[in-house]
């Protein structure tokens, strides 16, 4: 599909994730001023065997074709935590025939950007050595195949190596990249070492660096005092934190411009400067290893800046940030409550769209599969179906709403583009999200959004829910159709059960099933009718002298002379091989009689049209309802209208 704006795919672990939030600011930047499409991709983390439900996640990457996307950043640091060098790169091979811009890690002969810490970790090895005097080094690290991570631990080593602190006495901590984690190795360490008398602690994340400051004053340690904590990547709550927290800048702005930069480079055909971009990452010094006066007397250089803090703003924006997320939160949960009913596919698209919107979603779309997918367990590769409905859609940018549009859902292809051709969003330099909808390993879909201005971990809930939501409504939705069908196959049997297969009259289940409810009618509203017992004469003879398929064509003859003769509401049934029995509410004898006469009329006029040598005839005899000996009772009834027959075929035999 052709497009006029260069499209872009930037493929990110998860939602939920500062880190990526403050990529995403610079490659807005960016594509806002190359005028360029974006889409992001959260993929979760590849290979990740300590998640049993994380692959599915990488579903979306079915979506990097060139119908879709003009190129890809991918963010390659964080995938390798769990997959070494060599496994990413066979991975990435699976999509050469799209531009691919690395972020964080570098492969041959492939467009990066990494940074460059040496300078960094140098300036912060003299501050912390040479003019504090710190000695005693742990360096809070993480378990991960991360080739970055494991060079920052050699870069802080080597550095502080030089500045007189050996190798040897650095301690090395490895949690996992969570907070409570690093809790846990710190206290791992005072159980096994039996003390804690680390004066300095070096952490290659801010998430794990507050994790070691709040280990530390909880014990009474004062920081920056007793222990001096340095963190990495300069989130937001470090100029916030108590105390601010110093942290390594790594530029993650600049780096999301710089990707894109060189992206379109390729796209647009121009040459690359430098195969590999290297961005220098700064020292933001705060009051975590420097105190009020020291801040004041740093000076800022290429290298490090010095930043006093501002705990009236920090305070009014740590107030602000907790209550606009509390609200938000409150909002969730509540939703979740409501989402707790079941619901129909139908019932959900009458909401979606306005649902997405109380989430402040600008634009929305989900599309389920024809019929969802098992996938393998579990998968590197997806393989799309060939079949599937925009379920619903919506843009705010454009006034678009599926919502009451009698042409929704629309069929189509998703291995030709990602959305039917119609331009029902927008996509631009805002940026949409892509996400696989799933249900353990069952792939349902897939939503597509633009984020709006609630909180990050707000929508990362959000899209967990409407997957399980979607997965659920899915299912009641199956459940119900599955239902209807037992409930139309159930009635359809009922009535097979009920009905005599040769002539399509109710047989002998169906003349006591309904002829009972008939009879209790008419005893209810004091109604009068007649019960008839026939049987055909000579269907032996006609079996032994042409034949049984004959005698079947002489039945089916016969029911359909008896259905022409009675009405709709009388009960015509077939209740053994050669005898009929009708049941005729309101019927009078002299009516009867004059049926009778019509009935033989029609058997002679058949006998005499076919020329086949058959002669069909049929006996009848009758009983009057109520009867003084039967009453309504149909068994007996039709016992006395079998006695009638009995007389009516002495009758013709003495006649002949």
């Amino acid at each position: 599909m052709s497009r006029k704006k260069s499209r872009i795919a930037l493929i990110i672990d998860y939602i939920l994730s500062e880190y990526t939030e403050l990529l995403l600011e610079g490659i807005k930047s960016a594509c806002k001023s190359y005028d360029a499409e974006f889409l992001v991709l959260p993929i979760g983390c590849l290979h990740n065997i300590h998640l049993t439900y994380d692959y599915q996640n990488s579903a979306v990457m079915a979506f990097i074709k060139k119908q879709n996307v003009d190129g890809m950043i991918f963010i390659a640091g964080i995938q390798m935590h769990n997959i070494s060098r060599p496994e990413l790169a066979d991975y990435l091979k699976h999509f050469n025939d799209i531009p691919i811009v690395t972020l964080a890690a570098e492969f041959p002969d492939m467009p990066a950007v990494v940074t460059d810490n040496v300078s960094t970790f140098k300036t912060l090895a003299e501050i912390l050595v040479k003019e504090q005097g710190r000695r005693k080094f742990a360096v809070m690290s993480v378990q991960s195949h991360s080739a970055e991570m494991k060079t920052r631990v050699k870069t802080i080593k080597k550095y502080l190596e030089k500045q007189g602190i050996p190798s040897s006495d650095v301690v090395v901590l490895k949690s996992s990249f969570d907070y409570n984690s690093a809790i846990g190795e710190l206290e791992s360490y005072i159980q096994n070492e039996g003390s804690f008398d680390f004066d300095a602690i070096i952490a290659v994340n801010d998430e794990l660096a507050f994790a070691c400051m709040d280990y530390c004053i909880d014990r009474g340690l004062k920081i920056p005092e007793d222990v001096a904590v340095c963190g990495y990547d300069n989130l937001k709550r470090s100029l916030f934190s108590f105390p601010t927290l110093t942290t390594i800048d790594q530029r993650l702005f600049e780096q999301g411009e710089t990707a894109v930069t060189k992206l379109m480079k390729i796209i647009e055909g121009q040459k690359q400067d430098e195969l590999v971009t290297k961005i220098k990452t700064k020292l933001i010094v705060r009051e975590s290893t420097h105190d009020e006066k020291a801040l004041a007397c740093g000076k800022d250089t290429d290298d490090v800046e010095y930043q006093n803090s501002d705990y009236e703003n920090s305070e009014h924006y740590s107030a602000t940030i907790w209550y606009k997320k509390k609200t938000q939160l409150q909002q969730l949960t509540r939703y979740y409550t409501e989402m707790q009913d079941d619901m129909t596919l139908t019932q959900l698209e009458k909401r979606l769209n306005s649902d997405l919107k109380f989430f402040g979603i600008t634009a929305g779309a989900l599309v389920l599969y024809k019929e969802p997918v098992l996938a393998s367990v579990p998968f590197d590769f997806f393989e799309l179906p060939e079949k599937a409905d925009l379920f619903s859609a919506f843009d705010m940018s454009n006034n678009f709403d599926s919502s009451g549009n009698k042409n929704f859902p629309i069929s189509f292809n998703p291995n030709e583009s990602i959305l039917p051709k119609q331009n029902f969003i927008d996509f631009d330099s805002r940026g949409l999200y892509v996400m696989a909808v799933y249900h353990n390993s069952v792939q349902y879909g897939y939503m597509i959004f633009r984020r709006g201005d609630f909180e990050v971990e707000i929508y990362d809930m959000l899209t967990k829910i409407f997957s399980s939501m979607i997965s659920a409504v899915y299912k009641y939705t199956m459940a119900q159709s599955e239902q209807l069908k037992i409930t139309k196959k159930y009635k359809r049997l009922n009535v097979l059960s009920h009905t005599d297969e040769l002539t399509g009259l109710a047989n002998r289940r169906g003349l006591y099933d309904f002829g009972e409810k008939m009879l209790d009618f008419a005893r209810s509203i004091n109604q009068s009718g007649i019960i008839i017992y026939s049987d055909m004469d000579g269907l032996k003879t006609i079996n032994d002298t042409f034949g049984h398929e004959a005698g079947d064509r002489a039945i089916l003859a016969e029911s359909i002379i008896l259905k022409g003769n009675f009405r709709s509401n009388d009960v015509v049934a077939r209740i053994g091989g050669d005898e009929f029995a009708i049941i005729c509410p309101g019927l009078t004898p002299s009516a009867y009689e004059k049926i009778k006469l019509q009935i033989y009329e029609d058997c002679r006029k058949w006998t005499e049209d076919n020329g086949n040598g058959i002669t069909l005839g049929i006996s009848l005899g009758y009983v009057q309802y109520p009867s003084e000996k039967s009453g309504y009772q149909i068994t007996q009834l039709l016992a006395e209208a079998d006695n009638s027959l009995y007389f009516e075929k002495r009758s013709k035999k003495k006649s002949n």
